[in-house]
């Protein structure tokens, strides 16, 4: 970038800096510009090394995965409703077969997991010829549900081809998987039995398969997250929420920019929104952005009432900025203008910053950040198209 935009920022969060219940700003380099961290559970993330690991409660999540460049991961409440999620010996799992079926042969430690562990399991399921349902090779694990419900596993052949599997908790659900390479899979499902099932049925499965797994997941809700893992019990990791109290003198007046490199891992569907920005004032006047059906951006009256003209895709990078003065309003996401307004009035003397949850509630986004900055004036629609420019 041409501009130093670090240089005219207020306030620059650049994930790298932290510790237990606070994310270092890089601008300023002042308490001014800490951001207060809640999480009240352990969590895991993805590590600088590759590698899966847990983080004590209250410890913010810089998160790699996939990237050498640490994300800031946020997450909504999630409770791993299976028992033993990753050690299959245990008599949590019913390993059992019908018909022609055989049981499942699994054997522990084969190889490498997803990241670079020791915790891969080897599984080998046979239908022996059997092709009507009455054969059956699988391995049940049974739950309590009391709505949708994400499974998921992650799992890679250990031979070249492609094979057809029961991922279910109600029936004979099946996914099919063709690499070699580790994948995670996932399977929604809407009131069902609650019962973990994966394996092999008659005529709706491959009659044999041979495959590396590992961390199972059973949690509800429409996606799935990262992984909880669990033992003798039922696990939850609890929402987080990064936020700022006293924050106005770097927040600015009634004009200003504020600036996201994010990455959200939730598709929405009806008329459910997340928050990924929101402020206010002593007055408790509200300005804020949040993903609304099928993940458009929209924006309050406040901050011009905008609804962005496309929407975000999971697992996707996008720069978003929202500039805003007196009935003069611009959305920008990743260099091109995608909406804008020309009526409201921002709001003054904010008192508070929430990033990824609305202040104060449960309604929490699933996204990563990478970059947060804001500006106290209203950048120029030539800076905003340079600024979010992938």
């Amino acid at each position: 970038m041409s501009t130093p935009f670090y240089d005219l920022a207020s306030l620059v969060v650049v994930p790298s800096g932290y510790k237990s219940g606070k994310i270092y700003a890089q601008k300023p380099l002042t308490t001014d510009g800490q951001l207060t961290f809640t999480r009240a559970s352990t969590a895991t993330r993805v590590n600088a090394s590759g590698a899966l690991e847990t983080v004590s409660s209250g410890v913010p999540r810089l998160d790699y995965t996939n990237s050498s460049c640490p994300k800031i991961l946020l997450e909504p409440q999630r409770t791993q409703k299976l028992t033993y999620n990753n050690d299959f010996s245990n008599a949590a799992w019913n390993k059992t077969y019908q018909g022609l079926g055989s049981a499942p042969v699994l054997t522990a430690n084969y190889g490498t997991d997803p990241f670079g562990g020791n915790n891969a399991w080897r599984i080998q399921l046979n239908l022996n010829g059997g092709t009507d349902s009455s054969s059956r090779s699988w391995m049940l694990q049974s739950f309590n549900p009391s709505a949708t419900v994400t499974l998921s596993i992650y799992i890679k052949l250990n031979t070249a081809g492609t094979k057809t599997f029961v991922l279910s908790d109600s029936g004979g659900d099946t996914v099919t998987v063709n690499s070699t390479s580790w994948t995670r899979i996932t399977q929604v499902e809407n009131g069902g039995a609650g019962e973990f099932r994966f394996g092999l049925i008659g005529g709706s499965c491959s009659d044999t398969l041979d495959a590396s797994i590992c961390y199972f997941q059973s949690e509800e809700g429409s996606y799935a997250t990262s992984i909880i893992n669990s033992t003798s019990a039922a696990v939850t990791r609890l929402g987080e929420r990064p936020q700022k109290t006293g924050i106005g003198s770097l927040i600015g007046g009634t004009s200003g920019t504020v600036f996201f490199e994010i990455k959200t891992n939730k598709t929405l569907s009806g008329a459910s929104y997340k928050q990924f920005f929101y402020y206010e004032n002593a007055a408790a006047s509200q300005a804020y952005m949040y993903l609304a059906s099928t993940n458009y951006i929209v924006t309050n009256p406040t901050l011009g009432n905008i609804t962005s003209s496309i929407a975000l895709q999971p697992d996707t990078t996008y720069k978003v900025a929202i500039a805003y003065a007196s009935n003069d309003f611009k959305l920008y996401i990743n260099g091109v203008e995608r909406g804008s307004s020309t009526s409201g009035t921002p709001i003054d003397a904010v008192n508070i910053i929430s990033i990824g949850s609305y202040q104060g509630s449960s309604e929490f986004n699933e996204m990563t950040f990478a970059q947060y900055l804001h500006f106290k004036s209203r950048l120029t629609n030539a800076q905003l198209a340079e600024l979010t420019t992938l």
